[in-house]
């Protein structure tokens, strides 16, 4: 099965104090979940000064089969950005990821 050609877009809740809450769901598509074919999304994030120019600046990801997924931050990276980036992985289990949001 090829890559996803579509990306998943992300929606961010920082209600709660330490944690943001990643909801994400394929481009374009009004329901949460992932396209047919997807296993799941790889989220990568960082807390920086300013927006990374590359996926390799993230260093902390997770994969998530299912939304949301909840992001637990320490008390010393309160009120930091925090910059984040979704890509969806293919079934077939070799590594393809789709376009990234």
């Amino acid at each position: 099965m090829p890559p996803p050609e579509t990306y998943p877009e992300a929606e961010i809740d920082s209600s709660v104090i330490r944690r943001l809450t990643v909801r994400f769901k394929d481009a374009g598509r009004k329901t949460r979940g992932k396209p047919q074919g997807v296993l799941d999304a790889e989220i990568r994030w960082g807390i920086r000064a300013e927006p990374s120019t590359s996926v390799e600046e993230l260093a902390a990801s997770a994969f998530a089969t299912t939304t949301p997924h909840t992001c637990v931050f320490s008390e010393k990276q309160r009120g930091q950005k925090a910059y984040f980036v979704c890509a969806g992985k293919t079934q077939k289990g070799n590594g393809d990821r789709g376009a990234k949001s």
